[in-house]
């Protein structure tokens, strides 16, 4: 598989992924939550569809910065809604130019977000638990 995790203690683990990024998954200091990582997967990938369609108008240097919310249900225990916000600097550009930029923006994201596009549709997955000998 290309991600993988080994439990370093009660609830909590080290992850990896085939390019040797690593990450630490618990509650603890220093670690992402599943629900966290899921949020930043969307954040991350809201951003990257979003960041061609951006630099055209304001440069590959651009500054962005980003936030995410998600409301969650205690009763159904999972996330019922998320909020993306990206914030780039539109500084000495004209309304017009906002506007369109924008358009094209949410476009590139509603087509290529694959974190978006999985998430707006049901999605089956499957666990298996295997023995080893």
């Amino acid at each position: 598989m290309s991600l993988h995790i080994e439990r370093t203690g009660t609830r909590q683990y080290h992850g990896e992924n085939e390019r040797g990024a690593t990450l630490e998954i618990g509650k603890g200091e220093g670690q992402w939550s599943p629900g966290e990582l899921l949020k930043m997967a969307l954040l991350g990938c809201n951003a990257m569809s979003s960041d061609h369609r951006l630099a055209g108008l304001l440069g590959e240097d651009f500054q962005l910065s980003a936030g995410i919310d998600g409301e969650y249900s205690e009763a159904e225990n999972r996330y019922t809604d998320f909020t993306v916000e990206l914030v780039p600097d539109f500084s000495g550009h004209s309304d017009e130019e906002i506007a369109a930029v924008i358009k094209r923006a949410l476009r590139a994201i509603d087509r290529q977000c694959t974190i978006g596009r999985t998430l707006d549709h049901v999605v089956p997955h499957r666990t298996t638990i295997t023995v080893e000998e």
